[in-house]
């Protein structure tokens, strides 16, 4: 799992951060990992488009999705990393106070978290099989042992 703190909640913040995205990965890697993206219908994924091309060739690197309003459950296995997330972020969380580096290091217990459905392994453990290094990278991708996952609310 990725996951980015955005100024705001705009299209705008939204098309910074995957030009950012882009800009490292490259836009071959950046299609190749991100063919799809599968999005909530929020004002912030308004303009899909600046997601889908590339600015700088104009090419078409992805395909924005949307689930139907309320269906959650189009998008179930990343609806369970919320649900680990939510531990370390309990509802009511302010983001404005949290670092980038706060969201790394909760994403680095979920990922570190072994899952019955990844027969017992971590979804980080998984990750390093199939997706590029430069990817897990974005978010200072590391594994820790599980004895050391600690889900418990930061504040």
């Amino acid at each position: 799992m990725l996951a980015f703190k955005l100024p705001d909640k705009s299209a705008a913040s939204v098309r910074d951060t995957f030009g950012r995205i882009k800009a490292k990965l490259g836009a071959e890697l950046f299609a190749k990992t991100f063919p799809i993206i599968l999005t909530n219908n929020g004002s912030e994924f308004a303009n899909p488009l600046d997601i889908e091309i590339d600015g700088q060739t104009g090419e078409k690197l992805s395909s924005v999705y949307y689930c139907a309003p309320g269906r959650s459950s189009q998008k179930g296995k990343i609806e369970k990393n919320h649900v680990e997330l939510r531990k370390k972020f309990p509802k009511g969380t302010d983001f404005d106070r949290l670092s980038q580096s706060q969201i790394d290091e909760a994403l680095t217990h979920v990922n570190s978290t072994p899952r019955g459905i990844l027969n017992r392994n971590a979804p980080g453990t998984i990750a390093r099989i199939f997706v590029d290094r430069k990817v897990l990278e974005l978010n200072g991708f590391r594994l820790i042992e599980p004895d050391k996952v600690d889900l418990s609310s930061l504040g």
